[in-house]
């Protein structure tokens, strides 16, 4: 009898001294507690209202629609300038970790972006055309309209809906481009705060006390996508949620603080997330 006990709760024992042993890295194979880890130190943290979050979360979309009028070649140079950042050996250094093929591929694509932006941008500026003013490109325009008299009424309502729709598409493509860029990059360089999040003196904390870096605030952005699609309910959910947790605090294991309270009270956590570490 001892014997069967010992060989059926043999493999349960052996798989709680692996797990205790195991590192973050090696946990893709069999269930471990890491993906479950919360700081214990952070506990008791006064958790920002409702209000001030969406509040705050206004204030970004507005910085997001200025941005969304800029040049979409200035967010393609930014988001290879941010790429070229992660993947620097500087960085990696600086994080205790070794300059891997993920990070050469980073900056290689950061190097293609910029180099695809000056082929697209650079050639125009030499001819003649790129430099008239916009009255003489309206009344060519204008011209060209009045002259061709036999296109239909139909064919040009067709050609100005399909130019409408690429607008649309390419003003929401901007739109998007800039919110992730905005979410992801602040988020990581500003220790869990965004311009919105500052002014209302909130930030974001993840559970195991760790700095957000961009691809985990890149993952919270991501969440806002989720809470979208269930029509709003995951992000009012922080109404009800015991940790005031948005569907998107739950995706990424994170909680939004009350920087000014936590001050306030002292708290041995009110700094957790920052670090002297590239972020």
């Amino acid at each position: 009898m001892d014997e069967k006990q010992k060989i059926t709760t043999s493999p349960a024992n052996d798989g709680i001294q692996q797990a205790s042993t195991l590192t973050k890295e090696e946990t893709r194979t069999i269930l471990t507690p890491f993906a479950f880890e919360i700081n214990k130190t952070l506990f008791g943290l006064p958790l920002a209202v409702p209000w001030k979050r969406a509040l705050a979360l206004l204030i970004d979309f507005i910085f997001i629609a200025i941005l969304a009028e800029t040049p979409g070649e200035l967010l393609a140079f930014l988001v290879a300038l941010t790429f070229f950042r992660l993947g620097s050996k500087k960085r990696a250094q600086a994080m205790g970790k070794k300059m891997g093929l993920r990070r050469v591929l980073l900056r290689f694509i950061g190097v293609i972006i910029i180099f695809v932006v000056l082929i697209d941008a650079v050639p125009p500026m030499f001819s003649a055309d790129y430099w008239q003013s916009e009255t003489v490109e309206t009344t060519q325009t204008e011209v060209a309209s009045t002259t061709d008299l036999n296109s239909s009424i139909a064919e040009e309502t067709f050609y100005k809906g399909v130019e409408w729709s690429k607008g649309v598409i390419k003003d929401l493509g901007l739109s998007f481009g800039w919110a992730a860029l905005y979410f992801s990059v602040l988020t990581a360089i500003w220790h869990g705060q965004t311009p919105g999040k500052r002014l209302l003196n909130i930030r974001v904390v993840q559970l195991d006390g760790t700095p957000l870096s961009v691809w985990d605030s890149f993952g919270r952005y991501g969440g806002y996508g989720a809470g979208l699609a269930t029509g709003l309910l995951g992000f009012l959910q922080i109404y009800w949620d015991p940790n005031r947790q948005a569907i998107h605090d739950k995706i990424s294991s994170t909680i939004v603080i009350d920087v000014i309270a936590a001050e306030r009270l002292e708290h041995p956590a009110k700094s957790a997330g920052f670090s002297n570490k590239a972020p």
